[in-house]
Order: structure tokens, then sequence, then C-alpha cells
């Protein structure tokens, strides 16, 4: 169930982060995204953390439940993010704000326990 709730947290924190990037390079940034992301460094932030979701994921997947939990993770948030992107059509700010930020914090957790 932890890891199911996980996957649900981490592709909507992935698609927040890719509607973040996708604003900010068709110029839309200014109007749909928080302001800290136009920075230089907020942009670069966002990016780091769309590359690694994968990744993400799959570590998480692999500390929770072994190898079969890297591949449901890994697979999941991978094929959840663009349904997620169908059904959850809010802001993809506080998506990638709230959502990435406990999904971080979940993966300190488990890295450190």
């Amino acid at each position: 169930m932890a890891l199911a709730a996980f996957i649900l947290m981490h592709a909507i924190a992935y698609r927040g982060a890719c509607s973040i990037i996708h604003n900010a390079n068709n110029g839309y940034g200014a109007l749909y995204n928080p302001m800290w992301t136009t920075t230089k460094n907020g942009h670069r932030f966002v990016t780091t953390y769309m590359f690694l979701a994968i990744p993400i994921a799959c570590l998480n997947g692999f500390l929770m439940h072994e190898f079969i939990g890297l591949i449901i993770a890994g697979a999941g948030t991978w094929i959840g993010m663009p349904i997620i992107n169908l059904l959850f059509r809010f802001n993809p700010g506080n998506q990638f704000m709230i959502c990435g930020t406990v999904t971080s914090v979940w993966t300190l957790l488990n890295i450190f326990t």
C-alpha cells in the first residue's frame, strides 16, 4: 500500500515538474508557474528533478520492496505521469511543490531507515 501511495505522489510531482518546464520553454512560465521557477536556479532545480524523477522512484521502490519494488515504482511512475496529466489538470506549481516535497522527505526517510 505504501508503494502505491508513493507512486501516486511521485507521479503527481513528476507531472508538475514536466508541466513547469513545458510552460517555461513555451513562454508561459511567468503566467502559470511559481515565480521562483522563473529564475535560473529555480529552472535548473526543476529540470534536474524532472530528469531524476524515474531514478528516484526506482530507488524508493528498491528500498521499500527490493527488486520487484524497483520495477513497479519505476514503471508505475513512468506510466502514471500521463494518466495523472489527464486526470489532475490543476496548478502544476502546487503539484510539484506539495508532492515533490512529500516524495523528497519520503526518499530521505527511506534512505536513512
